[in-house]
């Protein structure tokens, strides 16, 4: 009896450690909000010295996340292996930016076991580079994930939401270091997960989450930091690069639209441009590099067009409409609708769900509201029988 009560004590331990690493919280912090000794709670971590249940009850709070959760027989604790790549002297930024990946990726989890949620995550394909050209590999790659998606040749609005529904993908969008475009990171236990920075555009935004669905293509647990304005450095970075705009972007549609455009124009002028870009959810430039790319206008076109005062806020205000609502939900529609599925069936409250999240309550209101609607809507069901 002694020792199953030891392998408790050492399983509580161990999870509250994860959840205060998950809240990159010290030992010091955690020691000094409990009001024990730094010494008491690494014994605590241990599980040589039992958390007395109002202990347990604190550092939940404390961490964000619910007794429940901590109790739970099949508890998350995710580890994403992420390898920096490219980011220099902002590793930093990267570090927390992942730790709050991680974090996500924790509720996500402990939400869809909370609810008894199936997990949809896919298993995604094998490495999809080998020998032979980036630019064809990555071009094959694009064309065989949209096949397999089911969304043939046709542009796509709303990356998120196809990578989340279709790819089993897990998409967030939060407020990073803006030098960070997005990291991303795999684990067994979720798959794929991808943090985008929400102070970026939404082209730039849906690039960033086409390059990370890039890299887990080339490499099943991929992990790393996309900076902005980030080389490609690597075989694998190229490959998620060129990947990011033929899948975005497929080298059919563009061509055709770009013969249409020419031949009932006699001309392929910047407000051409302008409407392609438009047309594939994606900002002029990349628009414009991607059309280099495939030999229909002649390299360094865009660099030519800002010298000559072209500017890219000429697409500013198409870019907030097709963002919409979309913008202000921070943190994924799945994770949103989990988190607002648990505060409605009082699985968890306000304030756990705020602390889970690393939001405040305020946007914890707004982000179930712009998906569910207001809450004076909510006693109101739809007969599903």
């Amino acid at each position: 009896m002694r020792q199953v009560a030891l392998m408790n004590e050492i399983s509580m331990g161990a999870r509250l450690r994860k959840a205060r690493q998950a809240a990159r919280i010290t030992q010091a912090q955690a020691a000094q909000a409990l009001s024990v000794s730094r010494p008491t709670l690494i014994a605590i971590e241990k599980g040589t010295r039992r958390a007395k249940p109002d202990e347990i009850k604190s550092l939940a709070d404390y961490y964000g996340t619910s007794v429940n959760l901590l109790s739970a027989r099949d508890f998350p604790q995710l580890d994403l292996s992420v390898k920096f790549r490219s980011v220099g002297e902002h590793s930093a930024d990267a570090f927390r930016a992942v730790a709050l990946l991680n974090k996500l990726a924790s509720a996500i989890v402990a939400l869809e076991r909370l609810l008894g949620v199936a997990s949809s995550w896919t298993v995604l394909p094998g490495p999809a580079v080998a020998g032979g050209s980036i630019r064809q590999q990555a071009e094959d790659a694009a064309l065989a994930a949209r096949h397999g998606l089911g969304i043939g040749a046709t542009p796509v609005m709303d990356i998120f939401s196809l990578l989340e529904r279709e790819a089993g993908c897990r998409i967030f969008v939060r407020q990073i270091p803006s030098k960070l475009a997005g990291v991303f990171g795999y684990d067994a236990v979720v798959g794929a997960c991808v943090l985008v920075n929400a102070y970026d555009p939404r082209a730039k935004q849906s690039i960033t989450a086409a390059r990370a669905f890039g890299h887990f293509l080339a490499n099943r647990e991929a992990g790393g930091a996309i900076a902005s304005g980030q080389d490609a450095s690597t075989i694998e970075e190229r490959f998620a690069k060129e990947f990011s705009h033929a899948f975005l972007m497929p080298g059919s549609s563009i061509r055709r639209r770009f013969h249409e455009l020419v031949e009932s124009n006699r001309s392929f002028t910047p407000r051409h441009l302008i409407y392609m870009a438009r047309s594939f959810y994606v900002s002029t430039e990349v628009m414009c590099r991607r059309l280099e790319g495939l030999g229909l206008i002649p390299g360094g076109t865009f660099d030519s067009l800002r010298d000559q005062g072209f500017e890219e806020s000429a697409v500013g205000a198409v870019a907030a409409q097709q963002a919409g609502n979309a913008d202000r939900i921070q943190c994924g529609m799945r994770l949103t609708q989990l988190a607002a599925s648990a505060l409605n069936r009082g699985l968890l409250s306000e304030g756990q769900v705020s602390r889970m999240l690393d939001l405040d309550r305020v946007a914890v209101r707004a982000m179930i509201d712009d998906v569910f609607g207001p809450a004076a809507e909510d006693g109101v069901d739809i007969r599903l029988d």
